[in-house]
């Protein structure tokens, strides 16, 4: 279903990295303070044309690849005096198992999206088939010793036909019967509570892999994105703050 439903994973990814996320959009502003001072510094000792634009690109490199080194590293947690030292994404395991879970529960694995996809899924016709072997006893079974009549009022080929429609008709109950609201969220914190324990019991290596892709797909670019805003701000430092010309 997530392969599908693109707004459900990047809700699933924007719920369970918000902090993350925001930490990416407000470094700009923690580190590139911090850097500022540096160039700062060398600007005053050395103002040579190419320290600002050369710095632009350096800062805004830095910036993002410290940034998301910061949301994943150091994996295990590290004391330093007082202070707990950790990649925040993984500080906050317990706080995404839940949210990851939650919606995991509440809106993919529900008993009526399984019983769907045992039904209607690649392999389908093997469990409907299944379903109706077992009913044709049954119909047997309840005939008991008017199958017979049946049989005759009915025609071999019409009493085949009709263990057969009552197949498809408890296919169809058992997939309807799933629906009841109540049921389903009695079922989904059920479920919520197991995936939750044992995510927490997962290992930080294990962890990480629940957002650290969202990152590395576009790590390199957005690094490179970075550099090449950075050099940009330190161009147009050096244009328009000091009158600089390059012609």
């Amino acid at each position: 279903r997530l392969a599908r439903d693109k707004k459900l994973l990047n809700r699933i990814f924007l719920e369970c990295g918000d902090v993350e996320f925001r930490f990416i959009i407000n470094s700009g502003l923690y580190f590139g303070f911090l850097f500022g001072i540096i160039q700062m510094g060398v600007w005053y000792l050395y103002p040579a044309i190419w320290v600002l634009p050369l710095f632009g690109l350096l800062v805004g490199w830095a910036t993002n690849w410290i940034a998301l080194n910061v949301i994943f590293r150091p994996l295990h947690e590290h004391k330093v005096g007082p202070l707990r030292i950790q990649g925040l994404f993984l500080k906050r395991q317990p706080e995404v198992a839940e949210s990851f879970c939650h919606i995991v529960t509440h809106e993919i694995l529900t008993v009526g999206n399984i019983i769907n996809a045992i039904l209607e899924g690649p392999k389908g016709d093997r469990a409907r088939n299944m379903v109706k072997k077992h009913i044709k006893p049954l119909v047997d079974e309840t005939a008991g010793m008017g199958k017979a009549l049946t049989q005759m009022a009915f025609g071999p080929t019409g009493f085949a036909t009709l263990k057969n429609q009552v197949g498809e008709k408890a296919i169809a109950i058992s997939q309807s019967s799933f629906n009841n609201p109540v049921f389903e969220r009695d079922r989904a914190r059920a479920v919520e509570s197991i995936m939750v324990e044992r995510m927490n019991a997962l290992s930080s290596e294990e962890f990480q892999d629940l957002l650290r892709p969202c990152f590395q797909e576009d790590e390199i670019k957005l690094i490179l994105v970075g550099a090449f805003l950075g050099l940009v701000a330190g161009v147009c430092q050096l244009v328009f703050v000091f009158g600089e010309s390059f012609f």
